[in-house]
């Protein structure tokens, strides 16, 4: 009996594992901004944000930190780069894994998009 239980465990715990693929292009398109990611399966990424009135772009790298988070890191951004209108300041930006195709960044939610 202790065997049966343990072996339901092990494989409640192993059926829990999230099957995300972070690699490939998520995008949100809204009516006055969009964000397009896209993560490397060299551990790089290219974030682009657009805004009416300006956009700003964060290249560096990406890691995943447990099951429901993703760790982006910026490059160190050029003094030019830093007074561009749209800069994005924050140079550590934590995604949160919402669905297999699912990330959130801030209140955004990027869909994975499927290129042919």
């Amino acid at each position: 009996m202790k065997q049966i239980l343990i072996i339901g465990v092990l494989f409640f715990l192993i059926s829990c594992k999230s099957n995300f693929v972070a690699e490939g292009n998520y995008e949100k398109v809204g009516s006055d901004f969009s964000y397009s990611l896209k993560l490397n399966k060299d551990s790089t990424f290219v974030l682009i944000k657009k805004y009416f009135e300006g956009s700003g772009s964060c290249i560096g790298k990406w890691r995943i930190v447990n099951s429901n988070q993703v760790i982006l890191e910026c490059n160190k951004a050029t003094v030019i780069e830093s007074l561009a209108s749209g800069y994005i300041s924050d140079r550590i930006m934590t995604l949160k894994i919402i669905k297999p195709k699912k990330l959130k960044l801030d209140n955004v939610i990027m869909h994975k998009v499927e290129i042919q």
